[in-house]
């Protein structure tokens, strides 16, 4: 049943995957509110880290809080989803460095797509920004995974606990007449893997 669910999940994730890169390929490349720039007759790039960051920041009151927004924490926020969505579609085990790479690959791409064709800034400041973003959304899932366990082992655990009680008192009760097999420790047992059957065939 958790393999069923895993496998629905990953389904889901894939469709919101793709709509979610149609979205930012579609507003870095022919949005002209948001991504889009032109006009450019040569190569525009900026190779300098954080200069454009230390830009927007020092000379923040010549911008509008929309660009300020879009450039520095736009540029951040924008690639979380891709940080959360990565871990969910992939059935393997994935870790921190997987995704740190794939974002930072894709923002590349971005970033060069934008300089060769001249609608943009290749800028390796966006290219800092945008991996942020994608640890970040890692972090997320990461923590939101660690809560979900924490949860399940806690349930889990109280009823079988409530089962173990039920047993040792059944266990010290006196016999009925007729005679009555008190359960055992591997009835125990049994009566565990039972529940948890059961549930996970619920669940």
């Amino acid at each position: 049943m958790e393999m069923i669910t895993r496998k629905r999940l990953s389904w889901a994730g894939t469709l919101v995957f793709i709509v979610y890169i149609s979205l930012v390929l579609y507003f870095v490349f022919f949005s002209d509110h948001y991504g889009r720039v032109t006009g450019f007759t040569e190569f525009r790039y900026n190779l300098t880290p954080f200069s454009e960051i230390h830009r927007y920041l020092i000379y923040r009151e010549s911008f509008t809080w929309e660009n300020l927004i879009t450039n520095l924490a736009g540029n951040i926020l924008v690639f979380v989803p891709f940080g959360i969505l990565v871990p969910i579609i992939r059935r393997k085990k994935t870790g921190i460095f997987y995704v740190f790479f794939l974002t930072l690959f894709f923002s590349l791409f971005i970033e060069t797509v934008q300089l060769f064709t001249r609608v943009g800034v290749f800028d390796v400041d966006d290219l800092i920004m945008n991996t942020v973003g994608g640890v970040l959304g890692y972090i997320i899932i990461w923590i939101g995974k660690v809560y979900y366990r924490i949860q399940y082992h806690l349930r889990h655990g109280k009823v079988s606990e409530e089962i173990e009680v039920k047993v040792k008192k059944n266990q010290t009760a006196p016999a009925r007449a007729g005679g009555v097999r008190q359960p055992t420790a591997k009835t125990f047992r049994r009566s565990q893997s039972k529940y948890r059957e059961v549930n996970g065939r619920k669940r």
